[in-house]
């Protein structure tokens, strides 16, 4: 076999192996519950729950992950899921 053949196997393998550990572990699910928002126009409560999973993303990733979606769903009156979506991937 040449080195490019045996170099894709050797990947191949590793990506195999690491979607069966994912699978095999637990998703980390984190809810960040009632989020008061209040704009000093009376007293309007909005409940928002964030759930984002993550088994392979380190934990400072996850982190900035909570924090966009927290910040775009707090600014928005309407949760918009592409906008949601696209701040959680970039």
């Amino acid at each position: 076999m040449d080195p490019a053949s045996e170099e894709l196997k050797r990947r191949g393998h590793y990506l195999s192996s690491l979607i069966r550990r994912t699978k095999l572990n637990a998703k980390v699910v984190v809810e960040e519950k009632e989020v008061k928002e209040g704009d000093g126009k009376g007293k309007e409560e909005r409940k928002v729950s964030v759930r984002v999973r993550a088994a392979d993303m380190p934990v400072v990733l996850q982190r900035r992950a909570i924090r966009l979606a927290y910040d775009d769903v707090s600014t928005t009156l309407r949760a918009d899921g592409k906008r949601l979506a696209l701040a959680l991937k970039k």
